[in-house]
């Protein structure tokens, strides 16, 4: 890579590919990889040449990176790290706020990790509270659809009607995708109900 600039329609591309067309914080999905920002996974305040290092560069929402700004340094790298086991991922009932926990708590990367992602999903003053509201209202209407998916299935399942049931299975495998928005804290929803064998 050039050290002219890491924001290329290439570079992009690529990370499009990468990351699916998502943040890599909130997951967020976009239709075109240039409707992100790129991320420095490890801020680049103190190393210039991580500016242009491949493995430190992240898709990302313009609302999360400037709520990651260079604040968080020690967070976990979903490239590399199970945040899938490291993190628990929870929706509250009603309303399905998001909410996350470390999965060792006296682990310091994956409650750095929390911390930020309890930030970019619920912010932390009444400011930030409000800016994420939309994120919260996404996530709560995604986590209804499956709802309703789970629901149409048991309904099928107890009425022994095979073609629902298949419809139902195909709604929410698409909805617990990783190629889909949101998919951690919808996957947290499916486990409640034994879903697990639809992940991909």
């Amino acid at each position: 890579m050039t050290t002219s600039s890491h924001r290329t329609p290439e570079v992009l591309k690529a990370l499009g590919k990468i990351f699916y067309n998502k943040c890599y914080l909130c997951e967020i999905k976009k239709d075109r990889p240039d409707n992100f920002e790129i991320d420095h996974l490890i801020p680049v305040s103190n190393n210039e040449a991580l500016k242009y290092e491949w493995r430190n560069l992240y898709l990302c929402c313009m609302e999360c990176n400037g709520y990651k700004s260079d604040e968080f340094i020690n967070i976990l790298d979903p490239c590399q790290d199970d945040v899938e086991l490291d993190i628990i991922y929870e929706l509250m009932p009603i309303d399905h706020q998001p909410r996350f926990y470390a999965s060792s708590p006296q682990n310091k990367t994956i409650n750095n990790t929390v911390t930020l992602l309890e930030k970019v999903h619920n912010g932390d003053d009444v400011k930030s509270i409000n800016k994420t509201a939309s994120l919260r209202n996404a996530i709560d209407r995604r986590a209804k659809q499956l709802m309703q998916a789970m629901l149409n299935f048991f309904r099928a399942n107890a009425k022994e009607d095979e073609l629902a049931k298949q419809k139902s299975l195909r709604e929410i495998k698409e909805i617990v995708s990783r190629y889909s928005p949101y998919t951690m804290l919808m996957r947290s929803l499916a486990r409640e109900y034994q879903f697990e064998d639809l992940f991909d």
